[in-house]
């Protein structure tokens, strides 16, 4: 015959037994439901691109701005170089 210690022991491992699973099952849905699914890492990955390709656009937009105001920034310096010299020469015609 059994002691009633060892019946109450062994009732203990059962229950522990039985919540185990379940308690398992409820950390692994509850992971399922925190965790970043493939389609989800996916949708980021597009939306990223997109940002990133629109980004670079705008860069070499601005690239292409810098460019053309370092042209004309030149082209007046060296004008203003020449410029009383080009006015004398267009006084003299007059």
């Amino acid at each position: 015959m059994k002691s009633f210690a060892e019946e109450l022991y062994n009732a203990i491992i059962e229950i522990i037994k039985e919540n185990k699973t379940i308690i398992k099952n409820e950390v692994r849905d509850e992971l399922r439901n925190e965790l970043a699914t493939k389609e989800d890492i996916l949708l980021v990955e597009e939306r990223l691109g997109k940002k990133i390709e629109l980004l670079n656009q705008k860069i070499e937009r601005e690239i292409k701005l810098v460019r053309r105001d370092m042209i004309i920034i030149n082209l007046v310096i060296i004008l203003a170089m020449y410029a009383p010299e080009i006015i004398g020469k267009l006084l003299i015609f007059r």
